[in-house]
Formats: structure tokens, C-alpha cells, sequence
């Protein structure tokens, strides 16, 4: 599946950059990179996340003009995002279910869940009067559909690398808000996710005093960055 998602999105870019003149865009932002600082809102308790996760998020778009500053914006695209953070996952061998617990400290080179989803875009663009250079201010403000067509979580010390895939507890549909503002070819961005990630788990975190249980449900992805267009 993840073979499938990456050459799709390739023959995407690929007929974005060689169509013949009729299908060529002629419209700005027909295309987006977005770059962003991510995290876990409404994490259980013993979850310390990283500074340092990431997302990337790429989509090609066609939109539909209605009056003189609005549009609509539609396409596909795919997003990569790494999480890093002290929540360990393992797969155990007889059953295949799937264990998280908070690692005891900070001994490890890497601890990381990495997701791939396929998107389907859906925004309501206004855009502000062009100036000579064809440069204009944007507010978009959109919805979309994902499909996770990825997922693993990559444990590493200096002595051991590991990495699980393809995590059950993972819902396979995921819906998020997202919104563009800014001005010529560079926006701030930022999304926010309004369905849960995970449909089920519980994150083991030993206190000095207990064992604590909290569910992974609560848990919802937060995205705060830049994005180009073209």
C-alpha cells in the first residue's frame, strides 16, 4: 500500500509539471508544501512529547472560481508526520496485539510513530487584490479526508534499532481543519485534527506510587508551520 501511495502521488506531480497546455494550471496555488512542528493535544498522562516532530504535506489542486475574490479548492495529496515522543509500541508475537508504555527515561537515540495519509482536500479560498507582480494575500480555509496508507513506530539506542508497522488501533480514516493565510507564494498553516487517531489502547505510565491506564482515544494531532504554493 505504501508503494501504491508514493507512485501515485508521483504520477500526480509528474502530469502537474507535464500536461499539455489545455490541462496545464492557470491559476496560483495549484500546489502546496506545507511544513510543520507537530503534537499530540489532550496526551494521557506519562506522554512527554518532542519539540522536534514533524509533518510534511504535499497536495495538487484544481479550484473552482465564484465571483471575483472566491474559489473553491479541491485535489488530492500525502502527508508524512513523525512523533516523537517516550510512548514505546510493541507488537507481541503470539497474539498481535499492540502495548504502549511510557520508557522509564530519555536512554534512547530515537523514539518515533511515523503516519502516511492519503488526502482529499476540500477549502474555501478568498483572495485579496493582485498587485502588478501578480502577488496577492490569501485566506483559505478547508476540510480533508485522509486515508492511512502507513504507519509505524521506530524505536533506536546505540545498540538496537527496531521498528513496528502497520498499527490496528490506528483508526484508517482520519479528518482534519485546516487553514492558510498569507501573502504571494508563502502562508503561515495550520491544521488540527477532529476525529480520533487512535479507536482504542491504553498507555501503561508507572508512578512510584502506581500503574496508571490511560486511554489513547483522547488524543488528537496539532500541525503549526509554514507552506509554499506555487
Amino acid at each position: 500500500m505504501k508503494k501504491i501511495a508514493f507512485a501515485l502521488f508521483a504520477l500526480l506531480l509528474f502530469l502537474g509539471f507535464s500536461a499539455d497546455a489545455q490541462l496545464k494550471p492557470n491559476f496560483k496555488d495549484w500546489f502546496f508544501y506545507d511544513v510543520a512542528v507537530l503534537q499530540y493535544l489532550d496526551a494521557p498522562a506519562g506522554m512527554e512529547q518532542q519539540w522536534f516532530s514533524n509533518g510534511h504535506y504535499f497536495s495538487l489542486m484544481a479550484q473552482s472560481q465564484f465571483g471575483k475574490h472566491f474559489a473553491l479548492g479541491y485535489g488530492l495529496g500525502f502527508s508524512s508526520e513523525n512523533f516523537h515522543n517516550n510512548m514505546r509500541i510493541r507488537t507481541l508475537e503470539q497474539s498481535g496485539d499492540e502495548t504502549y508504555h511510557t520508557l522509564p527515561d530519555t536512554s534512547f537515540e530515537s523514539n518515533r510513530q511515523n503516519l502516511g495519509y492519503l488526502w482529499v482536500p476540500l477549502e474555501l479560498r478568498f483572495k485579496g487584490r493582485a498587485n502588478s507582480k501578480g502577488q496577492f494575500f490569501r485566506f483559505y480555509l478547508g476540510a480533508k479526508l485522509g486515508l492511512r496508507v502507513r504507519s509505524y513506530h521506530e524505536f533506536e539506542t546505540q545498540l538496537v534499532k527496531q521498528r513496528y508497522y502497520n498499527f490496528e488501533d490506528l483508526a484508517r480514516l482520519r479528518g482534519d481543519a485546516y487553514l492558510r493565510i498569507g501573502f504571494d507564494n508563502l502562508s503561515l498553516f495550520a491544521s488540527y485534527s477532529f476525529t480520533e487517531l487512535f479507536t482504542q489502547g491504553e498507555l501503561i505510565y508507572a508512578t512510584p506510587n502506581q500503574i496508571e491506564q490511560n486511554s489513547l482515544r483522547s488524543i488528537r494531532p496539532i500541525a503549526l508551520g509554514v507552506s509554499i504554493s506555487l
